[in-house]
């Protein structure tokens, strides 16, 4: 087998927190969304933050929602073309909080990059261009 990218990953969130997930992903952060209306409207069970072509997240609203313990997976990173201050600044405007500022490595090499964690307990990893 030969992967050739991540399709999806499907993030759960608590079913009454969904206008504070958008706050933050969409508003803040500028991320963009689809299948929202259908969501809201009852139509389907999640909802997708669009990250590349071909890779979204699906988020699953539940009532059943535990926060992550980080003992499985510690955080998700995500490469953007806005500088580490940028994003620093939409973060600092947000319900997030910034946890670390650090230069990692990572499948394209070594960047800047802030780790937040969200108002749901899981752990972002925002990578920049040098």
């Amino acid at each position: 087998m030969d992967p050739n990218w991540i399709d999806h990953l499907n993030l759960r969130i608590p079913a009454d927190s969904v206008d504070e997930f958008v706050s933050l992903y969409r508003d803040a952060l500028g991320f963009e969304f689809e299948h929202l209306p259908a969501y809201r409207d009852g139509e389907q069970g999640f909802f997708f933050v669009r990250l590349t072509e071909e890779t979204v997240w699906h988020v699953s609203p539940t009532e059943s929602f535990s926060r992550p313990s980080r003992e499985a997976v510690n955080h998700v990173a995500v490469f953007v073309d806005e500088p580490r201050s940028v994003v620093r600044d939409r973060l600092e405007d947000s319900a997030a909080e910034i946890v670390e500022e650090a230069t990692r490595l990572g499948a394209t090499g070594r960047y800047p990059s802030i780790y937040f964690e969200d108002p749901f307990g899981y752990l972002v990893e925002i990578k920049s261009p040098a």
